[in-house]
C-alpha cells in the first residue's frame, strides 16, 4: 500500500525552511574539511509539485514575472550528463529514497509537475552551472506548464537556489493558440544537510529535495 505523502515526510525527517536556516547560526568548516567536502559525490533526488487546493490562489498571481536571470549560462540535466565525467542521471529504480516520489505520486493533495534524479560532485557556486527544469502538461508542443532553474553549489555548506514558475494556459480561438493568463513564481533558497527530505512550501508549489552522499 502506498502511503500518504504527510506520513512520508513525518518519516523521512522533512526538514522544513525554517529550520535549514537555522543551520546558520552554526560554525563554518574548516579550509581543510571544505576541501575535502568539495571532492564527495552526491545523489539529488528532486521534485516539483503543485498544491490541488485552489482558496486563495489568485493572491499568488505573477503576470510577466520571467526567471531569465537564472538562466544564463544553464544546461538540461541531459547536457550535464554528456558534458561532465562527475554527472550522471540516475533512473527511477536506484532512488534512495523511493517512498517519497510513491508519497506524491499517490498524494490527492499534490500534483507531480517534475522529478528528477542525478549524481554530481558539487563544487563552488561560480563553477557551478544552473540547470534548466520543464513539465507539467505541454500546451502546443511549444511551452510548458512548468519551467524553471536551479543549482546546487558549496560554499562552507550546502546550498540549493533557483526559482519555479508555473503557469496557467487558456487557448485562444481568435488567435489559434494556448497564452498564459497567470503565473505563480516560487523562489527557493537553503542550506542543505546529506541524508535530509527538505519541503519547501508554497501556496501553489511545493519542491521536495534529499541529497544523499554516495562516495
Amino acid at each position: 500500500m502506498k502511503k500518504d505523502i504527510s506520513e512520508v515526510m513525518n518519516k523521512a525527517n522533512v526538514v522544513g525552511l525554517w529550520f535549514s536556516m537555522l543551520l546558520g547560526l552554526g560554525l563554518g568548516m574548516p579550509s581543510a574539511v571544505w576541501a575535502d567536502f568539495s571532492d564527495r559525490v552526491y545523489q539529488v533526488e528532486f521534485y516539483v509539485f503543485s498544491q490541488n487546493q485552489t482558496e486563495g490562489r489568485e493572491a499568488e498571481y505573477w503576470f510577466n514575472d520571467p526567471i531569465d536571470d537564472l538562466y544564463e549560462n544553464s544546461i538540461t540535466l541531459e547536457q550535464g550528463a554528456s558534458y561532465f565525467e562527475s554527472f550522471s542521471i540516475v533512473p527511477s529504480a536506484q532512488l534512495l529514497t523511493p517512498e517519497l516520489l510513491d508519497g506524491l505520486v499517490s498524494s490527492r493533495q499534490y500534483r507531480l509537475l517534475y522529478h528528477a534524479a542525478w549524481q554530481q560532485k558539487v563544487q563552488s557556486e561560480e563553477q557551478t552551472m544552473p540547470i534548466r527544469l520543464h513539465g507539467g502538461q505541454l500546451f502546443g508542443n511549444i511551452e510548458y506548464e512548468l519551467e524553471g532553474v536551479f543549482k546546487l553549489y558549496l560554499t562552507r555548506y550546502l546550498h540549493l537556489e533557483g526559482e519555479v514558475a508555473l503557469k496557467d494556459m487558456a487557448f485562444n480561438d481568435q488567435l489559434g493558440q494556448w497564452g498564459e493568463v497567470a503565473r505563480y513564481t516560487m523562489n527557493a533558497s537553503s542550506r542543505m544537510r546529506s541524508g535530509k527530505v527538505y519541503y519547501l512550501d508554497h501556496p501553489v508549489l511545493g519542491i521536495a529535495i534529499v541529497i544523499h552522499h554516495v562516495s
